[in-house]
């Protein structure tokens, strides 16, 4: 925790803080994030080495300085295990991601102990962390420098690399608020911060605002444990309660503690309360952020499965994704898993692991691998009198090791999908010689679909028993056997008896009905029977003689898919495996799972597992008879013959249990091990008696007569746990085995692996004794230190010591050795179940790494414990004058160098190992191997690029001081030594134009003479064409772009590029030639420029003789910029068309307007109307006419007289017919006259605006009334 005289005072003198410093801590322990769903756990990633306890991750917390890896706005960043921090000036945003599930621990359909067969998907979730009212601009400075640096090399882009990037243990935001600083720190499952506030500060002056990812307020509660919950979508985050304390004055007194809580103001804002405080003295406010996660950037180990020999020697199996799982003296060395597709990801595969353990717990007997190049996973494990042990479990690898197989190769079948096809599983069956380091056998069982085996058992003669389900319709079978043909349904459970040489089935038969059954514990008595446990949605499930002869579960599906739930099922199969001793359901009409099952000597079944049913079939007078809600663990005791239950009891409360495992004592005691969620497990006698986080594995024991809890406990830390494996020994000692993804899970010192590995998940194995006896743990055990400057104290860490055992531990001296002090807070004594704490400095003598003990004096078995210390001396703060440069652009082959200054600050001298430069870098420097103390010495920097581009680099150096090794990021822009210029970079047609060109001329520095070829990218579709396509410096060359006429308006970007042979030593005139080519860019646009026309309005209405105004709009495209002239047609008769202006000049600034009036003329008649008598006179005078000259005709007719007067007559009659006709024209009718002016109707004119040869025509509209 940072020393609070930081802020006392007007100074920060180190040496005058220890003389009044008052703390009082906040600690926020677990954050820890809940079950979301049903799945198994996800596919593995990084790597760790298995514990035989669970481990605890003490390396900090590394802060990288932001130097481009991440958002501008970011001043540090961290990552832990399934989270990562990003430090801005005002808030520290928080990234989470969670798989949805592991080992299906809310899963109601989990088909082996509590394993799924599938990988679940991940989700994530950010929330943000802000101090209200804050200062907007602190300083933000990294402290306590790491050794080692980051580097990002992301892409093919050297220009966006990142290198030698700081990291650091803490971060300091100094004056956060006045007179109060704030500093982040934390390891790899904690992230931890300190408000130091000075002297009279109020702590409720620290105001913290938690949002979400879109800055809504989260939702956030303290709950009845005083914890602070903030609710994500990757789970929920819990702050424990907070804890006070103030160091009492004097050397070595320890702390006086007070009360503290969270305090929730009414905008959902948290303070912090403490009660009894010294207001006078400094404060510090340290809140402990912790959490879990399935994905973490570490591999997966898991134990599943653990027996014990007669000697005390353990035999535990699982699988793991580690490449560095420890392995000594096995079958196979080397992990052979490969890389698995899933809907999810692409990850590697799990390869099973068998490790024997020694009867103290200190040390690996041996330990192997065991798989191929696909999945495999180990489930359980038994072992014989000889020490042999059998595993049994499944894989889809299809060069699995075998040795003397009875199947020597996978029963084939594709049980992937189309998107990420997967051969399916097989059940395998090994048996590891006593020495682990050969396979007496192993073997593939199994057809074409998937098969699993979950469970194993070996008999005195060898023979192994395992059962498992199958999807298969051709699993190996045997003739005569209880059953032989596949019954239907996605599962058929199924039971193989193999010989002691794995050579063949003794017998082998399916256990099923028309639905889905899964076998998942056997039990073998002295008579070779074998009793069988699982669970069935089957109604018509083989039965016999059993106590509940009929299938009583509803349905557990939806309204859209009647699916059967559940019912658990103990079946007993006669020794030929011919036909069933007796079978049975049991459970209610909820679902219920059957995980295992162990004899007594009697021959009485023991079974367990978790129900959701209200009814199940509790006995009178059991330890719980009332279902508490949700899954609850059952154990159930069968009468020998199958007929009857002895008793049957619920274990557990209102949250989700499971027991994935049980076995018996000579007692008749049931010990059950499973995981307990939300910690309201009933407890008895424990070891530990809370929970530790959300999940805690859990260990019970049960009465012989079922009617009393004899001993229970949680056994975890602030991670998720959970015990899956379980074993007796004669002398009543327990062994567990299972996964934990805490940090601080109850480890004993002086075991094999005292720390948590950092993996994802770590395997542990525990041993629980019959004695009346204290047991001492100790986390975390090694205690490591963040390095240190010599003869300067660390702010404390704290060791916690408890008591796992059921007497009290009695402590009779703590001491220590090396660079590093104690101040216990144990007091003699510590009760059983209870933890005191150690506090621990480290005040380094000498630089490197340092290294101590601190040893127990106690009541507990192997006393003294040791618990290791470590820390690394430095000579202090190295001083650099530039922790970085730039070099900016240098000619390729020539050099330019730059000088950093290092001080040695620090009072005493500074050793330097090495300081060194890599790439286009080189260094040269006076520091020699001592800088003394206040020295200072120069380290000279050049660049030299060898190619164009840029170059990134890092000048290391390794030293003493604090933070080594110190880098200095180094970065250049290596060009080329010529150049390309144009006589304009823009040019600009219009619509249409075929080519246009540009002057390209190429100038050098120096005397560069290599010729250069010119070329073009990025131009297509238009054509580029050079004349002459190569030049040398000083010339010049035509390009013309062509293929432009069919392109829409639009500028074309284009480069055009110079490429010449790299310049050699004799041309630059340096030391150094650089080699292959080398090329210069010119960045050149065609713009295609056009216009638009618009008419506004488009439709005109008016009378003849009015006008109609027509607002035309031309707007310029790509740089137009030139004058326009209008044109008119279509104009109606007696109608003309003006433009206001008959030229604009149209420019790139933006849109230009003209006015149109199209004039119409008034309509009127052509002249005076005519008279009718007018006309009608005319008539008369032709008539008349005409008969005179046939008169005068007749007059001079002879001979013919009777033919002339008949002529005579008929011209008479129409000289009178005529007549008639003129008089009945009236008198007084006229003439219609022509009209003229612009006749009604709606015309269409075409409007046309030209420039040069690009025309552009709008159509308008015009009625006339």
């Amino acid at each position: 925790m940072k020393d609070a005289g930081t802020f006392a005072g007007s100074g920060h003198c180190a040496a005058c803080r220890t003389a009044f410093q008052t703390v009082i801590s906040v600690a926020l322990f677990s954050m820890t994030l809940g079950a979301l769903a049903s799945g198994a756990a996800e596919r593995p990633k990084q790597a760790g080495p298995l514990p035989s306890h669970v481990r605890y991750a003490s390396l900090p917390l590394a802060f990288e300085q932001n130097q481009g890896q991440a958002n501008s706005a970011v001043k540090f960043l961290a990552r832990g295990s399934g989270y990562a921090v990003f430090l801005t000036e005002n808030e520290a945003v928080i990234s989470l991601e969670r798989s949805v599930t592991d080992l299906c621990k809310t899963s109601s359909t989990a088909p082996l102990d509590g394993h799924c067969l599938h990988h679940g998907k991940i989700r994530k979730d950010v929330f943000r962390l802000q101090w209200v009212g804050a200062n907007f601009a602190p300083q933000v400075k990294g402290l306590a420098r790491q050794t080692g640096s980051s580097n990002y090399l992301i892409g093919n882009d050297p220009a966006k690399w990142v290198r030698g990037v700081p990291s650091y243990s803490r971060v300091e935001y100094h004056g956060i608020y006045p007179s109060v600083g704030l500093i982040y720190y934390g390891n790899q499952r904690e992230l931890e911060f300190d408000l130091d506030m000075a002297p009279g500060v109020d702590p409720g002056s620290a105001r913290l605002e938690i949002t979400g990812d879109n800055h809504h307020a989260a939702k956030v509660q303290v709950n009845s444990d005083g914890e602070l919950v903030v609710q994500t979508r990757a789970g929920d985050v819990r702050f424990r309660k907070p804890v006070a304390y103030q160091p009492v004055a004097g050397a070595g007194k320890g702390r006086h503690y007070f009360a503290a809580r969270y305090v929730m103001d009414n905008n959902g804002q948290v303070g912090f309360g403490v009660s009894g405080y010294d207001p006078a003295k400094p404060l510090v406010i340290d809140p402990v952020l912790s959490y879990s996660t399935y994905l973490g950037g570490a591999d997966y180990n898991y134990a599943t499965g653990i027996a014990v020999d007669a000697s005390g020697y353990t035999y535990i199996t699982g699988y793991t994704s580690s490449v560095d799982f420890p392995v000594s003296g096995g079958v196979q060395g080397v992990f052979a898993g490969g890389n698995c597709n899933t809907e999810v990801n692409t990850a590697p595969c799990f390869d099973a692991f068998v490790s024997k353990l020694n009867p103290q717990g200190t040390a690996l007997i041996y330990s192997t691998y065991l798989g191929g190049t696909g999945d495999d996973e180990g489930v359980r494990v038994a072992v014989d009198s000889s020490g042999q042990a059998y595993v049994a479990g499944f894989t889809d690898s299809l060069d699995f090791p075998t040795a003397g197989p009875l199947q020597g190769s996978n029963g084939g079948g594709a049980c992937g999908t189309t998107a990420y096809p997967a051969p399916c599983y097989d059940a395998f069956v090994a048996k590891l010689t006593a020495s682990g380091s050969n396979l007496a056998y192993s073997t593939y069982l199994g057809g074409t679909g998937d098969d699993f085996s979950t469970s194993i058992a070996a008999d005195s003669n060898g023979n192994a028993y395992v059962g498992g389900l199958t999807s298969a319709s051709n699993f190996p079978v045997t003739y005569g056997a209880l059953q032989t043909s596949y019954g239907g349904g996605p599962f058929d459970g199924f039971m193989a008896k193999i010989n002691p040489n794995g050579s063949a089935l003794v017998y082998s038969t399916y256990l099923g009905g028309s639905q889905e059954d899964h076998v998942n514990g056997i039990a073998i008595d002295s008579s070779g029977n074998a009793y069988l446990a699982g669970q069935t949605n089957s109604a018509n499930f083989p039965v016999k003689g059993g106590f509940q002869p009929r299938y009583t579960a509803a349905s557990c599906g939806s309204a859209l898919s009647n699916i059967p739930c559940f019912e658990g099922f103990i079946s007993e199969l006669n020794p030929t495996g011919t036909a069933l001793v007796y079978s049975t359901y049991l459970g209610g009409t909820a679902a219920s799972y059957g995980s295992d099952i162990a004899l007594d000597s009697s021959g009485a079944a023991y079974m367990t597992g978790w129900t959701t049913s209200r009814d199940f079939p509790v006995t009178p007078g059991a330890y719980d008879t009332a279902w508490g809600g949700g899954n609850e663990i059952f154990v159930a005791k069968i009468a020998p013959a199958g007929g009857a239950i002895s008793y049957a009891t619920y274990l557990g409360d209102i949250y989700p249990d499971q027991a994935n495992t049980i076995a018996v004592d000579g007692s008749g005691d049931a010990w059950i091990a499973g995981f307990t969620y939300g910690g309201k497990f009933p407890v008895a006698s424990p070891l530990q008696s809370a929970s530790g986080g959300l999940y805690d594995a859990v260990v019970g024991e049960i009465s012989p007569t079922g009617a009393s809890l004899l001993f229970s406990t949680y056994l975890g830390g602030t991670g998720d746990d959970a015990a899956n494996g379980l074993a007796l020994d004669s002398s009543g000692n327990v062994y567990v085995a299972g996964d934990t993804f805490s940090t601080d899970f109850p480890v004993t010192p002086s075991v094999m692996t005292t720390g948590y590995t950092g993996g994802s998940y770590d395997a542990w194995v525990a041993k629980i004794g019959p004695q009346n006896a204290a047991g001492l743990i100790a986390t975390p055990n090694p205690l490591v230190f963040a390095s240190q400057e010599v003869n300067t104290t660390s702010t404390p860490s704290i060791l916690k010591i408890g008591d796992a055992g059921s007497a009290a531990l009695s402590i009779s001296g703590i001491s220590v050795t090396g660079d590093f002090a104690e101040t216990s807070l144990c007091g003699q004594t510590v009760s059983p179940a209870a933890q005191c704490a150690v506090d621990l400095t480290f005040t380094p003598t000498a630089t490197g790494t340092r290294t101590g003990t601190l040893v127990i004096s106690d009541s507990a078995a192997g006393s003294p414990h040791t618990v290791h210390l470590s820390g690394y001396g430095t000579s202090g703060a190295v001083s650099l004058s530039a922790s970085s440069l730039d070099f900016g652009s240098v000619v390729v082959g020539t050099t330019s160098t730059k000088t950093v200054a290092l001080t040695n600050p620090a009072q005493s001298p500074l050793d330097i190992s090495s300081i060194q430069a890599g790439g286009d870098y080189t260094e040269s420097n006076n520091c020699g191997s001592v800088v003394n103390s206040g020295a200072s010495c120069n380290i000279s920097i050049s660049f030299t690029p060898s190619a164009v581009g840029t170059s990134v680099g890092t000048v290391t150096i390794t030293d003493t001081g604090l933070g080594s090794p110190q880098s200095i990021t180094l970065t250049g822009t290596g060009v080329p030594p010529f150049s390309l210029s144009a006589d304009q970079s823009l040019e600009t047609i219009l619509v249409g134009s075929a080519q246009t060109q540009f002057t390209v001329r190429a100038s050098a520095s120096g005397a560069f003479t290599n010729p250069i070829a010119l070329g073009c990218t990025n131009i297509a579709p238009a054509t580029c064409a050079f004349n002459p396509a190569t030049i040398v410096p000083g010339q010049s060359s035509m390009l013309t772009v062509g293929n432009l006429g069919g392109l829409a308006s639009q500028s074309l970007n284009f480069t055009v590029t110079g490429t010449a042979g790299a310049p050699s030593t004799a041309t630059t005139g340096t030391s150094t030639s650089a080699s292959g080519t080398m090329t210069a860019s010119l960045a050149l646009t065609v713009q295609i420029a056009d216009f638009t026309l618009t008419a506004s309005p488009a439709n005109n209405s008016i009378q003849a003789g009015q006008s109609a105004n027509y607002t035309l709009t031309i707007t310029p495209l790509n740089g137009f910029n030139m004058p326009v002239s209008f044109g008119c047609s279509g104009a109606p008769q007696g109608a003309t068309c003006s433009f206001s202006s008959s030229t604009l000049q149209v420019t790139p600034s933006g849109p230009v307007q003209d006015t149109l009036t199209v004039q119409t003329t008034a309509r009127s008649l052509a002249g005076p109307p005519s008279s009718g008598w007018r006309g009608r006179r005319i008539l008369w005078f032709a008539v008349l006419a005409c008969w005179g000259f046939l008169v005068f005709g007749l007059s001079f007719a002879r001979g013919r007289r009777r033919y002339l007067v008949a002529a005579l007559r008929t011209a008479s009659a129409l000289f009178l017919v005529s007549l008639a006709l003129a008089s009945c024209g009236g008198g007084g009718s006229a003439s219609t006259a022509p009209i003229i002016g612009t006749p009604a109707g709606t015309y269409t004119l075409d409007i046309t605006v030209m420039a040069q040869t690009l025309s552009h025509t709008s159509q308008i509209t015009l009625q006339v009334k």
